[in-house]
């Protein structure tokens, strides 16, 4: 496995906190504590040189952490689906100004049809997305049918490629309709797309569990909002490891 640029690896290991660098937004540093990026970036352990996809990458909180990570030798796609990126367009304008994240690139395309080659991408991550998937804000705009973008997700890993996927809980025997009303969706139905797709769980974290989160509230409810309880999941594409 590639490990970690050396900077960031060398301040994991000295326990400090790697992502407290002064050219980060105090918006961003704010968010740490409760977003864990420590734990999830060695979960996703992407590489110097690497490609990275950011799904739903919103105003750019993990692309940031993630240019940092695959350094200037590698790129991230900061993807956002046209919908949102209509929402998104001064955060990311202001995110990627005077050219400070040169190996980012916007990707606005819809989960189902990324317009990348196949095998083109060594990791991707979803963080807080995957229960857009039944949002639909108009009759109008869908993001995709569930089981066809997993498999798109799929196709463009590249074998022994790695997926990270977070996303607010649901109860286990929730309707999956309620990732379009609470956004929250259930871990074993994200578990279930991503098999069907194809992948192979790898590994699962404990780490943004939240036992006082009953999972029936709305995600945007002042009571629970950025303290809900999310599972952490990743997958591999079955193949040879670069």
């Amino acid at each position: 496995m590639k490990l970690l640029n050396a900077r960031l690896l060398c301040l994991l290991v000295l326990g400090a906190n790697p992502f407290a660098l002064a050219e980060r937004p105090e918006a961003d540093l704010a968010l740490d504590a409760q977003r864990k990026p420590k734990v999830l970036l060695e979960l996703l352990a992407p590489a110097p040189g690497q490609r990275v996809l950011d799904l739903e990458a919103g105003g750019g909180y993990n692309t940031e952490l993630l240019s940092e990570a695959v350094g200037p030798s590698g790129e991230v796609l900061m993807q956002n689906p046209p919908w949102l990126a209509n929402r998104m367009a001064a955060r990311v304008e202001a995110r990627l100004e005077g050219d400070r994240l040169p190996n980012v690139r916007a990707l606005e395309r819809n989960f189902d049809d990324l317009g990348l080659a196949t095998g083109s991408v060594d990791r991707a991550a979803w963080i807080m997305g995957p229960h857009e998937l039944w949002f639909h804000p108009s009759p109008e705009v869908s993001f995709g049918e569930p089981l066809e973008v997993f498999q798109e997700l799929a196709r463009v890993l590249k074998p022994g490629g790695r997926m990270l996927l977070v996303d607010h809980a649901a109860a286990a025997d929730a309707p999956l309709a309620v990732g379009g009303t609470l956004h929250r969706i259930s871990e074993g139905a994200i578990e279930a797309l991503a098999q069907a797709a194809g992948l192979t769980l790898r590994a699962r974290s404990d780490a943004l569990r939240n036992a006082n989160d009953d999972r029936t509230g709305n995600v945007f409810d002042e009571a629970i909002r950025g303290q809900t309880d999310r599972f952490v999941l990743v997958f591999e594409k079955p193949g040879a490891v670069d």
